[in-house]
């Protein structure tokens, strides 16, 4: 069992890599 401040950062750390991958797609897609 994981406890709350865990969990928040697993979130949190998810939300970044999955912010950074879209912007990263969003270059690809746009030819930056």
């Amino acid at each position: 069992m994981i406890d709350g401040r865990e969990y928040l950062v697993s979130a949190e750390n998810t939300r970044q890599s999955l912010q950074s991958a879209a912007s990263q797609n969003i270059e690809r897609l746009a030819g930056v």
